[in-house]
């Protein structure tokens, strides 16, 4: 009986150190489960904060398209409480047309069961704003694979989406622009290969499409490549503006003049040359028929002019026989005059028929020569010295032939009666500028010009047809009779009008020797 005793005793303290160990491992995993328990519940808050913080909208929906789970910037976006959105579907919270799209995007994610991504839904809102969506769908499946709904990520991308659609509104309007522009628009690469073309170049006989990557010179005429790529290089250098006119081959062969201005920019970090060209072919073609014709009528000119020249000399000739002839000095005298005269404006014919514009002529030119035919010309026995200061005056040649004749008329009586008992003389005659005026001066150191000659009513024919001269060229004539005597003649360099007789009623001028 002990021992039996003993025996269920040891049993019993077995048993019962069994059921502590027991309860203690019961009691550790009791604890374990508290803790997954609180793990598992702050690992849902951690996802709802990531879930509520999320910037995009994030709902689910069940398989009858309610709305099961929304996270707080679905709330804010809707303006709605999470509680006034589930269970509601997209007709109960959109406008029916999205509702309807979005709808149609939840029957492709189940029935296809893949994702739909990138779609963009434009609403208005019931203020009147316009709301621009993009939208992820996927299928949502649970542990077991089994499809359960959808859920939906949606970002508001209206700003994007405005600032988009103004960019595109703005590129076609600059697009409008440059395609309906008189000038052709084109953008260049470093390399001069095209890179945008406007459909203006449609007018050189190229389509804009053809034209992108090909090489801007191969179509400039080859004795013009090399200029056009200097100008090219230096555009690309200095950033300068640079203009050319060249001519372009069109497709069928034919060429035409194109006028090009080049200019650099940047755009995306990358050297350009914008190209705004135009079609001058019909200026070039007016320009060049223009251009013949004033050549023809030049030749004209300079070949009348010679044949003027040639019978003046001719009538020099005669007047030169006609004197040799005379007995009566009075009469040699005269015809001297009328040769001098003849001879000043021969010489005027002269100077046109060599010149390429004969409309204007240079008085130093003609003035400068004519001086020392004057005084070679005049018989003397006085040695003269002649001095000039002539500029560089351009006029029109029908007045130079006046100021031949005033100069002639001037010099000749100055040498004739300025220096009666001298043994020598200085005669000047110099023009110059001065206030849009032109100054001659024939001046010299003779005895001077006497007290009782009114150049303003003179008696004498010199005088006389100085001032008509004078007049003819809208001139003012003033005389100085100081150490000598001296002309001044001021007029114009382009009057507007004059209040003479035409040129040739000066003929008078080879009239006798004048008494001043």
């Amino acid at each position: 009986a002990q021992v039996e005793l003993k025996t269920q005793r040891e049993n019993l303290n077995n048993a019962l150190a069994h059921e502590e160990r027991t309860t203690e491992k019961l009691l550790e995993k009791t604890e374990e489960l508290e803790e997954a328990k609180i793990a598992e519940e702050n690992y849902r808050n951690e996802l709802d904060l990531i879930f509520d913080s999320v910037p995009a909208m994030i709902w689910r929906k069940d398989l009858d398209g309610r709305i099961v789970r929304v996270n707080r910037t679905g709330c804010e976006f809707l303006c709605l409480s999470a509680e006034q959105i589930l269970g509601k579907t997209s007709w109960d919270l959109f406008p029916p047309e999205l509702a309807e799209q979005l709808e149609s995007d939840d029957t492709v994610v189940i029935q296809a069961r893949r994702p739909v991504y990138g779609v963009v839904r434009r609403f208005q809102r019931p203020s009147g704003e316009l709301s621009v969506l993009r939208i992820d769908k996927v299928p949502f499946t649970d542990v077991e694979g089994t499809l359960r709904g959808t859920i939906g990520f949606v970002v508001d991308i209206t700003a994007e989406a405005m600032a988009e659609d103004e960019a595109k509104d703005n590129e076609r309007f600059l697009r409008s622009i440059i395609d309906n522009s008189h000038d052709m628009i084109e953008v260049l690469d470093t390399n001069g290969n095209y890179t945008f073309v406007g459909r203006a170049r449609t007018l050189a006989g190229y389509d804009s499409e053809d034209l992108i990557g090909m090489n801007a010179f191969e179509h400039v005429r080859p004795d013009q490549r090399g200029e056009a790529a200097q100008l090219f290089d230096k555009l690309i250098l200095t950033g300068d503006p640079q203009t050319m006119e060249v001519m372009h081959q069109r497709p069928d062969g034919s060429w035409m003049w194109l006028e090009t201005t080049g200019r650099r920019i940047e755009y995306r970090g990358e050297t350009r040359v914008l190209l705004n060209t135009r079609d001058i072919t019909e200026r070039k073609t007016a320009e060049r028929i223009a251009t013949e014709k004033r050549q023809e009528q030049e030749t004209r000119l300079r070949e009348a002019h010679h044949r003027v020249k040639n019978n003046l000399a001719a009538v020099y000739c005669m007047l030169a026989r006609k004197a040799d002839s005379l007995a009566d000095r009075d009469a040699k005298n005269a015809l001297g005059d009328a040769q001098r005269c003849l001879q000043a404006i021969a010489m005027l014919y002269d100077r046109l028929a060599q010149t390429n514009h004969s409309e204007r002529l240079s008085i130093r030119d003609y003035l400068g020569p004519l001086v020392d035919e004057i005084i070679a010309a005049v018989p003397t026995t006085i040695r003269i010295e002649s001095r000039t200061e002539i500029e560089d005056i351009v006029v029109a040649s029908e007045r130079l032939s006046t100021l031949g004749l005033l100069t002639n008329e001037l010099l000749t009586n100055a040498m004739n009666h300025a220096f009666k008992e001298m043994t020598e003389g200085v005669v000047w005659v110099s023009a110059s500028l001065f206030n849009d005026e032109v100054v001659l001066t024939v001046r010299d150191n003779g005895v001077g010009l006497p007290r009782s000659v009114d150049i303003d009513h003179p008696t004498g024919m010199g005088l006389t047809l100085v001032r008509a001269l004078t007049e003819q060229i809208g001139g003012m004539l003033s005389v100085d009779r100081t150490s000598g005597t001296r002309f001044e003649v001021r007029f114009p360099l382009d009057p507007t009008d004059t209040n003479s007789e035409a040129t040739a009623s000066c003929a008078a001028a080879c009239g006798p020797n004048h008494t001043w």
